[in-house]
């Protein structure tokens, strides 16, 4: 079983502001718990990450979901 891992990094840094971590299993209630911050970069991208919550019993490759940068920030979802 896997992890989702969620990486916020503000513009021009290499180490990521906020690391979230999820496992698969509990992707359902992890979601209700991510920081309003990690919610609203989510957001204002458009992703769901409830839909993710079906690769919990899949066997995947690990490593980058998406990956997104915009002016401010970038964002990291990956499965390892």
């Amino acid at each position: 079983m896997g992890n989702l891992k969620i990486h916020i990094f503000e513009s021009g840094k290499s180490k990521p502001d906020q690391v979230i971590t999820i496992p698969l299993s509990r992707l359902d209630l992890g979601k209700t718990l991510l920081p309003t911050k990690v919610k609203a970069s989510l957001e204002m991208e458009g992703i769901d990450i409830s839909s993710l919550g079906e690769l919990a019993g899949k066997k995947i490759p690990k490593g980058t979901l998406i990956e997104v940068e915009s002016g401010k920030e970038k964002l990291v979802i990956s499965v390892e």
